[in-house]
């Protein structure tokens, strides 16, 4: 019984000596892996705010005489596509980079720092021109995909329904409303104008409110005009700079609106001179009517009076 064994064994030894090269290798000799971001040895990468981010993958051959093929697949998060390739090749004993580029998300859709888990799969398809009988897979190719911090406050100062006279005030109204991924507020808030005698009020309101993703806050400004303020049109900016821009150091005017605001001023000897104009009026008709009051004095009484002073002269 053993010498059958023995010479059974005998020809699957010869039978493996006369197999190709290519065969003989056991189709273990590669690996693949994913680039880290720079400066840093994990493979978590933040989106760009337009929904992007490139990425690299590496695949080793470990394989001395025989070049390899490799299927790459990629699983994503965020609804997100890809431009990469499907199918590399890498030359024996090579270590090549390849780049592919996460595109598509619609960042705005996720909270800021929301974060999942991405894949790249790549399978063995073929050891030289042989084709891999049962393609193996290097599966332990994951990292993390990060929603970034979208920050966006827009900023709407209403137009005034008019104009407003001197020595008055005019409300305005000022909505800010966060488009952004995440909660904000307002850091700082400006108001500039073109009229010396123009005070506008209330921007400090806007500071320091939190305002919810896709929520608004909305104050009342108040312009006043100087009771000296000439007739002129007056233009008036607000502008302001965002909490989250702040916390990563980035200054910058988040949103600024410009409204003009036509002041009238009084007229000259307006309501009070009128008044001192009809007050002159009436005086004068009450001279007028006085005068009225005395009736001529008849022609012939001057003459009666001189006839009877000379007649008084004669008799002395």
């Amino acid at each position: 019984m053993r010498m059958p064994q023995l010479l059974t064994a005998l020809l699957l030894l010869g039978m493996l000596a006369s197999a190709p090269a290519a065969a003989q290798e056991v189709p273990i000799g590669w690996e693949m892996g994913l680039t880290p971001a720079p400066g840093s040895e994990e493979v978590n990468f933040t989106l760009g705010d337009d929904g992007e981010v490139g990425l690299s993958f590496w695949v080793r051959n470990d394989y001395e005489t025989n070049s390899i093929t490799v299927t790459i697949e990629y699983d994503l998060p965020f609804s997100a596509d890809v431009s990469g390739p499907d199918e590399v090749e890498v030359g024996a004993g090579d270590n090549e980079t390849f780049t592919f580029t996460v595109k598509g998300v619609t960042v705005i859709d996720f909270d800021a720092g929301q974060s999942d888990d991405y894949e790249v799969e790549g399978r063995l398809a073929a050891l030289g021109s042989v084709m891999a009988p049962v393609p193996d897979a290097d599966t332990d190719n994951e990292g993390m995909l990060v929603i970034p911090h979208i920050v966006d406050l827009d900023l709407y100062l209403e137009d005034p329904s008019g104009a407003s006279n001197a020595g008055t005030a005019t409300e305005l109204t000022a909505v800010v409303t966060n488009n952004g991924n995440a909660p904000d507020s307002v850091r700082v808030a400006t108001v500039d104008d073109t009229c010396p005698l123009l005070e506008v009020s209330g921007e400090q309101t806007l500071l320091g409110v939190s305002i919810a993703k896709g929520g608004t806050h909305t104050v009342n400004l108040t312009a006043s005009a100087s009771p000296s303020h000439p007739t002129k049109t007056c233009r008036i900016e607000l502008s302001i700079q965002s909490q989250g821009d702040w916390n990563v150091g980035t200054l910058r005017t988040a949103d600024s609106e410009e409204i003009t605001l036509k002041i009238e001023s009084e007229p000259v000897g307006g309501s009070g001179g009128g008044g001192s104009s009809s007050g002159g009026g009436d005086s004068n008709g009450d001279d007028e009517v006085i005068s009225s009051n005395f009736a001529p004095l008849p022609i012939w009484l001057p003459l009666a009076a001189l006839a009877g002073a000379a007649l008084l002269r004669r008799r002395e």
